[in-house]
C-alpha cells in the first residue's frame, strides 16, 4: 500500500479509517511491475476488504471488455514514448458487477536516460457527471430531432427582423436550407402585398412579452412560387437562452385552396337551387311562347311582315332558352354529351373565331402541344370555356396587348408544390389562356368565379363567364389554376384528365322521323294549364287523339279505366299529388310495354332522387320546338322496344 516512505503523501484521514476524498490514487512501479491503490479504491468502487486489489492484472480485468484493449494500448504507448502524461476515460467494474465511468490520468517518471521507472496517477468516478452530460445531450438531441422533423418551420428572429436560427423544416416549406436563411431579413421572403400586414404584426410582437401573435402571409418559395404560411410567434428576447422571437410557420396553401373550393362549391350549389326553381317556371312559359309561335307561323305565308315579326319573337325565345340552360348548368354533375376530343383540334378549329373576338388592336398567339391532348368532355361546353376565357382576356387588355392561347401535356407527381387550384397528382391535358392585361387585385381574384360578380360597368357584363368556366371544368373532372397580379396580367390553366388513347364515340342514333296522321291516343299529363293546352293542340294537329290529366294520380286513374286505348304517355316530371316518375313506375308495373316520354323544365342532374326519371328513360327538356316534339313522339311510337328504349334524349331542346 502507499505509505509516506514511498515518496507519495499519505491521504488525510477523518478519524474513521476512510479517506476524505472519493478519488483513488495509484502508484505503479514500472521496474517491478507492481501496482498499489489507495484504500479509497474499495469505498469508491465497492470492493470487499478481503479482495486483493493491488495487482496490475486485477486492474486490467476490471476494465470493460469493450474498452480494455484501447486503454491498455494507450497507456503502453504513453510509457514507451517520451511524454510524461497519460489519461483515458473508460468503464471500471464495481464490486456489485455494475460499471462506473472513470477519468484516469497519470504522471510518468523517467530516469536520466529517459527510461520510465514509475507512474503515479489518480482515478475519478465521473459516473454522475457523465450521466448528466448524456442526459443533457439526449435532451438536446430529442429537442433538435423534434424541431428538425416537425412539419412546421421553426425560426428564431432577432429584434431587427433577421433569422438567427432556422430549422431544416424550411426546406420542405419554402425550399431554403437553414444556412441560406440565417442572416436574411424575414421581410425579404414576404409578398409585396402582405408587407404592411407583416410589418404591423412584427411591431406588435416587439411590444408584447409572452403572448402569442398570429399572422397569415404569402412567402416566396425558392422555386419562385408563393406559399401561404400560417405563422405564430412569441417574443422571447428577454430570455437569455433564446434571445429572439420564436416563430412556427405552417404551409396552408393547399388547405386554403381546398377551403376556397368548398366555399365555391357551396355557392354554386345554392345558386343552382335558385336557378333550378326559376328555370323550371321560366321554361314552362317559354314552352307556351315558342309552341304557340310555331303553331301560328306554320299557318302564315313567309312573305308577310307578320311572319317575320313572329320569327323574331321565336328567335328571342330561343335565346332566352339558352340563358336558362346556362343557369341550369350550375347544378349539372356531368357534361351533357361527353366525347373524347383533342384540345389541339378544338383550339385550331376555333382560331379564326378567336381572332375576330380579339379584334385588330390586340395580338392573338396560338400554340398547340406537339402530341395529342385527348380529354373526355362535352365539346360545345369546352368551346364555351375557351371563348369565355378569351373574352375575359380581351377585356383585361383594355385595348392593345397580347392574348396567348396554348395547349400542353403535364404530369403532376405526388409531393409536387401545391397549386392555387389544388391540382392533385395525375396526367393532364392543359388549356392555357394568358394575357398581358391589367391583372386582378387580391379582392377580385378571391371572387373571380362567383356568379353574377363583375368589375365591368353596368350593361357590359353579367359575371357569368368565369362562373360558367368553373362549372364546366368541374363537371369534366378538371381543375383551374389562376395566377394573376395587378399590373402583371393573368394566366388561366385548365387541367383536364388526359385520356391515354382515343376511343370511338358512339353516334347519337336519333334520326328525324316525319310526323304522320294516325289514330293513336296520347295520355298527356301536365299540371301547367298553358303548357298542356299548347302541347294538346300540337298533338291534335298531328292527328293524335289526346286524353288530358293535370297530375299523376288523375292520369293513373284514366289509364286504368281503359288501358287498351293508350298508345303513349307524355308526362311532366314535377307535378303535385304524383309526379311523372312515380306514375311511370306504377304504369310499367302493370303494363311493361307501355311507351312513356318525360317532359321537364329541370336539367336531368338537378332532380332529386324522388323526382329523377328512371334510368335510360326518354326525356325532352323544356322549352322544345313543336316539330321536334312531334318527331320524337312518332319515333317512340314506331320503336319496337318502347318500354325499354329509354336512352335519355335532349335533342328536342330549342336551339
Amino acid at each position: 500500500m502507499l505509505t509516506p516512505s514511498s515518496g507519495v503523501a499519505a491521504l488525510p484521514d477523518d478519524g474513521s479509517g476512510s479517506p476524505v476524498t472519493s478519488d483513488v490514487v495509484w502508484d505503479w512501479n514500472l521496474i517491478t511491475n507492481s501496482l498499489q491503490f489507495s484504500p479509497s479504491v474499495r469505498a469508491v468502487f465497492a470492493h470487499d476488504d478481503d479482495e486483493a486489489v493491488d495487482d496490475i492484472e486485477w486492474w486490467m480485468a476490471h476494465i470493460h471488455p469493450d474498452e480494455r484493449d484501447a486503454v491498455v494500448k494507450g497507456i503502453r504507448a504513453a510509457i514507451a514514448g517520451r511524454g510524461q502524461f497519460w489519461s483515458a476515460e473508460y468503464r471500471f467494474e464495481r464490486g456489485d458487477g455494475t460499471y462506473a465511468r472513470v477519468f484516469d490520468r497519470g504522471f510518468i517518471s523517467r530516469d536520466g536516460s529517459g527510461n520510465p521507472v514509475r507512474m503515479v496517477g489518480s482515478m475519478f468516478d465521473v459516473t454522475e457527471q457523465k450521466n448528466a452530460e448524456d442526459a443533457l445531450r439526449d435532451s438536446e438531441r430529442r429537442f433538435r430531432s423534434l424541431i428538425e422533423n416537425a412539419s412546421d418551420a421553426i425560426a428564431i428572429i432577432s429584434a431587427e427582423g433577421k433569422f438567427t436560427f432556422a430549422s431544416e423544416s424550411y426546406v420542405n416549406v419554402l425550399g431554403f436550407g437553414s444556412s441560406e436563411l440565417v442572416g436574411t431579413h424575414v421581410f425579404d421572403l414576404v409578398h409585396d402585398d402582405d408587407l404592411d400586414e407583416a410589418a404591423r404584426v412584427f411591431g406588435r410582437i416587439l411590444t408584447e412579452r409572452g403572448g402569442t401573435v398570429h399572422v397569415t402571409v404569402r412567402c416566396r418559395h425558392k422555386d419562385g412560387s408563393w406559399r401561404v404560411l400560417d405563422a405564430r410567434a412569441r417574443n422571447l428576447l428577454h430570455d437569455p437562452a433564446i434571445g429572439g422571437i420564436v416563430s412556427a410557420s405552417r404551409d396552408v396553401t393547399q388547405q386554403l385552396a381546398l377551403e376556397a373550393e368548398l366555399v365555391q362549391a357551396q355557392k354554386m350549389e345554392a345558386m343552382g337551387q335558385l336557378a333550378g326553381g326559376v328555370a323550371h317556371d321560366f321554361n314552362n312559359l317559354l314552352t307556351v311562347i315558342t309552341s304557340n309561335v310555331d303553331l301560328i307561323v306554320s299557318g302564315i305565308p313567309s312573305q308577310l311582315e307578320i311572319h317575320e315579326n313572329l320569327t323574331e319573337i321565336r328567335r328571342a325565345a330561343a335565346q332566352a332558352a339558352g340563358l336558362t340552360r346556362q343557369l341550369l348548368n350550375f347544378t349539372s354533375r356531368r357534361s351533357e354529351d361527353p366525347q373524347i376530343v383533342n384540345l389541339n383540334d378544338v383550339l385550331t378549329d376555333s382560331e379564326g373565331l378567336l381572332r375576330r373576338v380579339i379584334g385588330e388592336q390586340a395580338e392573338l398567339r396560338v400554340k398547340t402541344a406537339d402530341r395529342a391532348t385527348l380529354v373526355k368532355v362535352d365539346r360545345a361546353q369546352l368551346e364555351q370555356v375557351l371563348m369565355n376565357l378569351v373574352f375575359n382576356a380581351r377585356d383585361a387588355l383594355q385595348g392593345s396587348g397580347v392574348v396567348e392561347v396554348s395547349t400542353e401535356r403535364e404530369k403532376i407527381e405526388a409531393g409536387a408544390p401545391a397549386r392555387s387550384g389544388a391540382v392533385p397528382p395525375g396526367d393532364y391535358s392543359v388549356l392555357v389562356v394568358r394575357d398581358t392585361g391589367t391583372g386582378m387585385t387580391p379582392e377580385t381574384r378571391a371572387r373571380a368565379f362567383d356568379p353574377f360578380y363583375t368589375t365591368k360597368e353596368i350593361g357590359k357584363g353579367t359575371g357569368l363567364g368565369l362562373a360558367m368556366v368553373y362549372t364546366i371544368v368541374k363537371q369534366a373532372g378538371g381543375y383551374i389554376d389562376l395566377q394573376t397580379r395587378r399590373g402583371s396580367g393573368t394566366t388561366f390553366r385548365i387541367y383536364l384528365p388526359r385520356v391515354m388513347s382515343p376511343m370511338p364515340t358512339p353516334l347519337d342514333g336519333t334520326r328525324a322521323v316525319r310526323p304522320k296522321a294516325v289514330e293513336e291516343t296520347v295520355l298527356l299529363v301536365e299540371d301547367e294549364d298553358m303548357v298542356r293546352k299548347v302541347v294538346r293542340r300540337t298533338l291534335l294537329g298531328q292527328g293524335y287523339k289526346v286524353v288530358e290529366a293535370a297530375n299523376g294520380a288523375e292520369a293513373l286513374a284514366l289509364a286504368l279505366e281503359d288501358p287498351e286505348r293508350i298508345s303513349l304517355v307524355l308526362t311532366d316530371v314535377m307535378m303535385p299529388a304524383m309526379g311523372g316518375p312515380e306514375l311511370a313506375r306504377q304504369l310499367w308495373a302493370r303494363f311493361p310495354d307501355l311507351k312513356i316520354i318525360f317532359l321537364s323544365g329541370y336539367a336531368p342532374d338537378t332532380m332529386s332522387a324522388e323526382s329523377a326519371v328512371p334510368s335510360g328513360a326518354v326525356l325532352i327538356e323544356k322549352p322544345f320546338a313543336i316539330e321536334k316534339l312531334a318527331t320524337k313522339v312518332r319515333e317512340v311510337l314506331d320503336s319496337r322496344d318502347a318500354g325499354t328504349s329509354r336512352a335519355i334524349d335532349t335533342t328536342a331542346k330549342t336551339n
